[in-house]
């Protein structure tokens, strides 16, 4: 189609009288194109701006259209943003057009393309990747024939060819990665719009990327493209990079910067995980890519830019692999007009029973002396923060104003800066002299306590504190304005977004600090916390509760289908407790079990002769026979613990019978997660002794684990913030907390922990929970109902488990 032909003088005298009633400014357009009749149908004002620029509004476009917006000036050469847009827009077939204003110069950028209707993936091609005589099976050594993965498989090809929301608990062993990562793949690349896969883990996405992926381009038939979409401070800024190489002199931390200069010499892709040696973080955040350093197209180094390039790579990716918590902020950014990934209309959940905790915390807010401090110093501290650079900027060039604009930034800004920078300490320091005169971990900011006259001391000298903030944006705001007139304005342009940025971030602070101040939104919870007891203060921080309110208009009802899938969706084979958490609704739901044969490979003993684990003389009446059980086991054991605390406990108590047997237990209070992980799978006669992580996301196959002892069930805690405030909730609506939220909570994360043991179709072992209310307690049943169908439930006596396994082995 030719895009200069299609403009016939009615469409030309409707485009000219837009632009007439908007002054001549510039006027941002969408047209759409009837490509069977090859002319523009229709002509949509999408924004109105000013004599150099206007509003890009491009997430709601139609397809089959082209943008067009006027030049003033009468030159259509593009700019930078407007290259930045149009290659965005053309990999979605969308066309880009400039004109001047009486429409005589029209330059087309990019040509619309034609985009059909949606086109559905064949059912049965798909299938037949996962058959006997499959690709798949061609290429891989062991591969399995199972039915289980062609259920999966089709209700994953249904929810994209009938757009419709999908539930899937899909059991260990089943393969459900491969399950959806073949539809996607082909619907991405059938209807030219992109997938993407949201986890929880970085494991998970490791084996999506450099495994799973890697493999399927050496089966599907066709080329794709799958990239893994970071947050932005994960890449290196050439440009903040460079400002610290020119004050390396000023620097304390030479040395670890010059290691990060040099590394810098010869990477590829700019991302932290490349770096293999040690180095501070603080340096890190020196150099990381972040929105207030970001100066877009007028970056001397954007061509180079690493983040940008990442970026731009999404546009034109088939899959997207992401974590939750960068797909959030994503949504939640998306409402105000940015981006950071391209527009979807198909997402996939994997680990999907993480989510809702994940927006819980995510969709809060938080304060932080860290941060607040954080914020201030890329205003002012060092020669290379913005207010210092802008300075100086201002001592070369020629203006007329330079004396008022010194004496707002000596005699305005810079105070302000300090003062807050006391306030942000003395704040703190009160929060945190109150804080510790609980002796508790948190404090949650209830009426009583907001009551409380120390509080409300502090509280008040918070305001002034949030004051203070609101005086600087002023500030700022003033200098921004008086340099947008300046004469040489070209010669401070890119300092002056830089501080635009910085300007944003201040005001994020502002309503962040005022809102867990006023601590009045009933949908949310407030409460302070220190996260590490050797951690300098305290932190104000506030976390979404009913999420499943916000999530359905944040994500669900703009895509076209969703799939959430993980191995533990239900409790009690229902899928309800996952739904009303998130808000989910018109889904279809599938409860697949594992191909694993349970009644042979694993047993369930649960000892009926020992305390409950809620009283406190648990561990001395179990650690002796305990200990002589792991002796037995004699390393391939791994232990789950619900707290450092109760892992301490036993840890004291037992490690010196064990090390006499050359027994070595690697305690999460000792080592790193990773560490243990690799130490456990490259040595022998060893104990895993792990708390919250080890529940999930540990994949040790074979001989190496063949022994899981659970010691408690794992209740949420009554007294974390966000549990508790969901309590009070739901008494309030008349409901039952413990059965309607901590059991369902529970019977997930026990279902998670279970799901450590057997990994493959060759592994055997044995679980052992130490909670006897597993048979004692009538809910007890309902955790017991939710492991593989046909394991073994065995009760006995603690020190009968010796002799058992002994006669098993």
């Amino acid at each position: 189609m030719k895009i200069i032909e299609s403009f016939d003088n009615k469409i030309k005298e409707k485009i000219k009288d837009e632009i007439n009633e908007a002054n001549g400014n510039e006027v941002f357009f969408c047209l759409e194109i009837d490509f069977d009749q090859e002319k523009i149908k229709n002509v949509v004002v999408m924004a109105r701006g000013n004599k150099s620029m206007a509003p890009a509004v491009i997430e709601t476009l139609p397809k089959n259209s082209m943008v067009l917006h006027n030049h003033p000036s009468g030159d259509t050469t593009p700019s930078g943003p407007d290259i930045n847009v149009a290659s965005k827009l053309g990999n979605k077939g969308i066309g880009f057009v400039i004109t001047d204003n009486k429409l005589n110069d029209i330059y087309v950028l990019v040509e619309p393309k034609e985009i059909g209707n949606i086109e559905n993936i064949n059912l049965k091609q798909i299938l037949n990747y996962f058959k006997d005589d499959g690709e798949i099976s061609s290429k891989m050594q062991d591969f399995e024939y199972r039915t289980e993965q062609l259920e999966i498989t089709e209700s994953i090809v249904n929810s994209f060819n009938n757009q419709e929301h999908t539930l899937i608990e899909a059991g260990t062993g089943i393969g459900k990665t491969f399950a959806y990562l073949i539809p996607a793949i082909y619907w991405a690349v059938r209807n030219k719009e992109p997938v993407v896969i949201s986890t929880n883990t970085i494991n998970l996405q490791q084996q999506i990327m450099d495994k799973d992926i890697e493999f399927l381009k050496k089966v599907l038939p066709f080329d794709f493209k799958a990239d893994l979409a970071l947050g932005r401070k994960n890449y290196l800024c050439i440009r903040k990079l460079k400002n610290i190489d020119n004050y390396l002199n000023d620097s304390s931390d030479l040395e670890n910067i010059n290691k990060i200069i040099n590394w810098a010499k010869n990477t590829k892709k700019g991302i932290r995980n490349e770096i293999n040696f040690n180095y501070d973080k603080m340096i890190w955040d020196e150099v990381a890519s972040d929105n207030d350093y970001c100066i877009g197209t007028l970056c001397s180094f954007y061509d180079d830019c690493y983040f940008m390039k990442a970026r731009n790579q999404l546009f034109n990716s088939d899959l997207i692999v992401v974590n939750h918590y960068l797909l959030l902020s994503d949504a939640v950014i998306k409402s105000s007009g940015y981006s950071t990934l391209p527009k979807y209309k198909s997402l996939i959940i994997d680990e999907a029973h993480n989510f809702h905790d994940v927006a819980t915390y995510h969709l809060g807010n938080s304060t932080s002396y860290k941060l607040n401090q954080q914020v201030l110093k890329k205003l002012y501290d060092k020669k290379y923060s913005i207010i210092p650079r802008i300075r100086n900027k201002i001592s070369e060039i020629e203006i007329d104003n330079k004396k008022e604009i010194y004496s707002l930034i000596d005699n305005s800004i810079i105070p302000k800066i300090k003062d807050l920078e006391e306030n942000n300490k003395e704040y703190f320091i009160m929060l945190d002299n109150f804080f510790n005169k609980f002796n508790k971990n948190n404090i949650i900011l209830d009426s009583d306590l907001k009551d409380d006259d120390s509080y409300q001391e502090i509280n008040k000298y918070g305001f002034k504190f949030h004051n203070n903030f609101e005086e600087l944006l002023t500030y700022l705001k003033n200098l921004i304005n008086q340099l947008k007139f300046i004469e040489n304005y070209d010669k401070i342009k890119s300092e002056l977004l830089e501080l635009k940025q910085n300007l944003n971030t201040v005001n994020d602070i502002v309503l962040n600090l005022l809102f867990n101040l006023e601590a009045k939104d009933d949908d949310y919870v407030f409460w302070l916390e220190k996260y590490r007891k050797h951690d300098k203060y305290i932190s104000h921080i506030s976390a979404l509760l009913n999420v499943d309110k916000h999530l359905p208009e944040m994500l669900w009802d703009k895509l076209r289908n969703a799939i959430f899938t993980s191995a533990t969706l239900t409790v009690n084979d229902s899928f309800k407790y996952f739904i009303d958490a998130l808000g989910i609704k018109n889904y279809s739901e599938h409860l697949v079990n594992s191909p694993f044969n349970y009644e042979k490979q694993s047993r369930l003993i649960i000892p009926n002769d020992i305390y409950s684990p809620t009283e406190g003389a648990f561990i001395s009446n179990i650690a002796d026979d305990l200990t002589d059980i792991l002796k037995t086991f004699n390393g391939s054991t791994m232990v789950l613990f619900t707290s450092y605390k109760m892992l301490d406990n036993l840890y004291e108590r037992i490690k010196y019978d064990l090390e006499e047997k050359n027994i070595k237990i690697l305690s999460q209070s000792k080592y790193s997660r990773k560490y243990i992980i690799d130490r456990f799978k490259a040595g022998e006669k060893q104990i895993i002794f792990g708390t919250q992580s080890f529940w999930e996301g540990v994949d040790i196959v074979g001989k190496d684990l063949k022994y899981l002892i659970i010691m408690r069930l794992p209740f949420p805690v009554p007294d974390d913030p966000v549990n508790a405030a969901r309590v009070n909730m739901l008494r309030k609506e008349g409901k039952n907390y413990f059965f309607d939220y901590f059991i369902p909570k529970a019977v997930i994360k026990f279902k998670q922990g279970f799901g450590r043991l057997i990994r493959s179709k060759n592994d055997k072992g044995i679980v052992i929970c130490m909670d006897n209310r597993l048979i004692n307690k009538r809910y007890g049943e309902v955790f017991i109902n939710s492991i593989p169908d046909r394991c073994p439930v065995l009760k006995m006596k603690l020190r009968k488990i010796i002799d058992y396994v002994a006669g098993e082995v």
